[in-house]
């Protein structure tokens, strides 16, 4: 077998794994298999080094990102130094809003181990939905629905919400 033959059964199997990590976030669940392949073949496999930064604070990245492998800490910048807010793990999809929007990110993600994301650019998702416009409104259906999850669970949780944190509810009456 030659190295061209062993390069398309990698990549064929990329994109077949792709496929599967992708139909398994509730956002692309939503999606016809002709959108989710296009997606798959757009997506990018990319490896971060522990320590590397993932996305910065304040700055622009118009990309999502399923973490395959690896964990990943989500920070605050402060005057003061770094908030750990919260670790992300396999399994973990981060950035979907910046699939619909080009935002400043209000956090910085850092892999804390070596981590191996599928990464999505704007780009790559805007391809996506010009090919299959339909899948707009199951889209941003899926975002809704996952931010009343969200904010219901804020507010039925386990814990109680502090005086000020009440004030800062109702995302879901946007």
């Amino acid at each position: 077998m030659d190295s061209s033959t062993e390069q398309k059964r990698a990549c064929n199997t990329e994109y077949r794994d792709n496929i599967d990590l992708l139909m398994r976030i509730p956002l692309f669940s939503v999606m016809p298999p002709e959108a989710i392949r296009v997606l798959a073949c757009l997506s990018a496999d990319e490896p971060f080094l522990a320590g590397d930064n993932i996305f910065v604070q304040d700055e622009i990245d118009e990309h999502a990102y399923y973490i395959m492998e690896g964990e990943a800490e989500l920070l605050l910048l402060t005057k003061t130094g770094e908030d750990k807010l919260r670790s992300y793990f396999q399994g973990d999809f981060i950035g979907g809003f910046s699939l619909l929007s080009t935002v400043k990110r209000l956090f910085t993600l850092r892999a804390k181990t070596d981590v191996r994301c599928l990464v999505i650019s704007t780009e790559c998702f805007q391809k996506t939905l010009a090919q299959f416009p339909e899948i707009a409104r199951e889209i941003l259906g899926e975002m809704t629905a996952s931010v009343h999850r969200w904010e219901h669970s804020l507010l039925h949780g386990h814990g109680r919400l502090c005086p000020e944190c009440k004030r800062g509810v109702g995302v879901t009456l946007l």
